[in-house]
């Protein structure tokens, strides 16, 4: 649609004539404004046609993802997520889901089930789990830091299926998920 409003105005351009031309009775001068004209007309269509290769360019150009997970163009961290809504749903449809307490170490509570796992040990544990697991992993770090950063460390041991509970243990109590002391 873009190109078509551009390509329209360039050839409504292409038919205007240059300024200044009739009434003008000195040769010379007639030719200098032809050539300034044509000059400055010229001038103008390329403008245009640059400016609507890289209008395009930019237009259908997508942000390549790098296989950390990071976007090349904002440079900012792709974030795999699942709310504690749809991991409840999960556990009540009984599905297999492995949870991790991210936590480097643990008092009070955690979600009932879950594998403390810190992050320094996940390559040691991650040796004997199927790739193709179902995984979440929680922490209750403010913004999910030890669990987003478990997450990105699966998926780079080729994991998924890896996903950080957006909003850790706080949000897994308040939708219903079942906790446990931690000594239990």
């Amino acid at each position: 649609m873009r190109t078509l409003k551009v390509r329209s105005l360039i050839s409504s351009i292409a038919k205007l004539k240059p300024p200044g031309m009739s009434g003008v009775k000195n040769c010379s001068s007639i030719k200098e404004r032809k050539m300034k004209s044509k000059t400055a007309f010229t001038s103008a269509i390329l403008f245009l046609a640059v400016s609507t290769v890289s209008i395009t360019a930019v237009a259908h150009r997508r942000p390549e993802v790098t296989s950390a997970g990071v976007s090349q163009e904002s440079q900012a961290p792709v974030k795999h997520e699942i709310t504690a809504v749809e991991l409840k749903h999960r556990l009540d449809k009984k599905e297999k889901v492995t949870i991790i307490d991210s936590r480097g170490s643990v008092s009070g509570q955690t979600i009932k089930g879950a594998v403390h796992v810190p992050n320094a040990e996940l390559d040691g544990w991650a040796k004997g789990i199927d790739k193709a697991a179902y995984i979440v992993t929680f922490c209750t770090c403010p913004h999910d830091e030890a669990a987003e950063a478990a997450v990105v460390k699966l998926r780079g041991m080729g994991f998924k299926n890896a996903f950080s509970l957006k909003g850790g243990l706080n949000a897994a109590m308040q939708a219903g998920i079942p906790t446990a002391d931690v000594s239990e």
